[in-house]
Parts: structure tokens; sequence; C-alpha cells
């Protein structure tokens, strides 16, 4: 069997439609090892949820915070 790698925008119509096509003869989808399969905002409400966020009261108290002044 041979195996094709694709990478493509998600947001591309017509290109979906043709994957789907192509699975609906017999393609079977395989998620690539490392790659997360989640969206940005996916990813963010998860950083939320595990406390991996900062807070700033304001643009100088972050460069204050970061020796970036």
């Amino acid at each position: 069997m041979a195996t094709i790698t694709l990478e493509y925008d998600g947001r591309n119509v017509g290109l979906k439609k043709l994957i789907e096509a192509m699975i609906a003869l017999g393609a079977t989808v395989v998620q690539q090892k490392g790659k997360s399969s989640k969206s940005g905002l996916e990813e963010s409400m998860d950083d939320i949820k595990n406390g991996r966020i900062t807070t700033h009261k304001s643009v100088e108290d972050y460069f204050e915070k970061n020796k970036l002044l």
C-alpha cells in the first residue's frame, strides 16, 4: 500500500471535499504522531485550564517583570 502525506489549509473547502471523496473510495486517515490535532483555540483553552497563563496590570508591569526596561 502506498502512503501519501498531505499538509493543507483546513479552510480550503474544495480540497476538503476532495479528501472526503478519497476517504469514501477507501483511503484511510492516520494522524501523525507528535503533532497536535487541536485547533489554536482548543490549545489556548487547555493552557487556561492548566494554569499556563500570566497576567499583568499594564505593559510597563510586563516589561518590568521580564526585565525588558
